[in-house]
């Protein structure tokens, strides 16, 4: 004989003193359980993928080159991902310095994205292009993203 009473949600069994429980109850209700837990923890909508649980854990990583000072250059990053926005600068100095006497401003900082990127950057898949600018940009600016034997971070973001 079945039970008595029943849940609300998943109809288990819900025995009152006088019900006498049979194994089919409990097989039957052994197997509701599996498959509802078993649609609930595979249900990809409501849960993170390993990947994207990475993501969550692991939202950047950094990267550092040295300029070499060539006007255009590719640098293959090395990140474990597809970096869908990286900021560019240059380590252990400002990230602008303007010289007055020359009426010149070099530009250290950048912003690479898929979507669009600062002027003198661009990144295309796991490629961060660099421009080292040999002529004023805008009548003064100088896009300094690869100035020979400086040091540049990467940080790629997913």
């Amino acid at each position: 004989m079945s039970s008595t009473n029943k849940t609300e949600n998943y109809s288990l069994n819900q025995w009152v003193l006088n019900d006498v429980p049979k194994m089919e109850d409990f097989n039957s209700d052994n197997k509701t359980i599996d498959t509802v837990m078993f649609k609930h923890i595979s249900d990809s909508v409501i849960h993170l993928s390993e990947e994207e649980k990475q993501a969550v854990v692991n939202p950047l990583e950094m990267y550092t080159y040295h300029g070499d000072g060539t006007a255009n250059r590719d640098i293959d990053l090395p990140f474990t991902f597809e970096p869908s926005l990286c900021i560019v600068f240059v380590v252990g100095a400002p990230l602008s310095i303007i010289d007055i006497s020359n009426q010149v401003h070099y530009n250290y900082f950048g912003i690479a994205s898929k979507g669009g990127s600062s002027v003198g950057l661009s990144l295309k898949k796991k490629v961060l292009s660099v421009v080292e600018s040999t002529q004023l940009i805008n009548k003064y600016e100088m896009r300094s993203y690869n100035e020979l034997g400086r040091g540049y971070l990467v940080i790629g973001f997913r």
